[in-house]
């Protein structure tokens, strides 16, 4: 009787091992692809968010700056009667009312920027803000010559 060796193939002979290894490869370089694409979309959406944040905090800022700028020429156009003060209060106005128009498009765009009511509550005072404005222009363009207001 001869015995004879029997070579059983092993379970991890070097062309399974190989195999295996390039799969494992494969499917982490897949998934490192996907990971990183998900987290650039992630990104980008950020970014596109924080641009429209930066452009509403601009947009806001004008539109304080416009106030200001347009109440400073009516009080010192009120005090001393000098027409200096106003020869830019009509473009105040005008560009007050742009940048009020302009938030309102974002906010109809993104309603979670800022509370509705809050908003509406914003606009109401910028509409009386520019009608106060505009009616002590008109106060002042009547105003007896020769006489100061104080």
């Amino acid at each position: 009787m001869s015995i004879s060796l029997r070579l059983k193939p092993t379970r991890f002979d070097r062309k399974r091992m190989l195999l295996t290894a390039f799969i494992v490869t494969l499917l982490l370089l897949v998934s490192a692809i996907y990971w990183f694409t998900f987290q650039n979309k992630w990104l980008i959406a950020d970014y596109h968010k924080q641009n429209e944040m930066a452009a509403e905090q601009d947009t806001f800022d004008d539109l304080f700056l416009n106030i200001q700028a347009a109440e400073s020429a009516m009080r010192g156009y009120a005090a001393t009667g000098n027409p200096a003060f106003k020869t830019n209060f009509q473009t105040h106005i005008n560009s007050i009312r742009t940048h009020n128009n302009a938030l309102k498009e974002i906010q109809n765009r993104s309603r979670s920027s800022v509370d509705p009511q809050l908003f509406s509550a914003f606009n109401r005072l910028i509409k009386e803000k520019t009608e106060f404005m505009q009616r002590v222009n008109s106060l002042c363009e009547l105003k007896i010559p020769g006489k100061r207001w104080l």
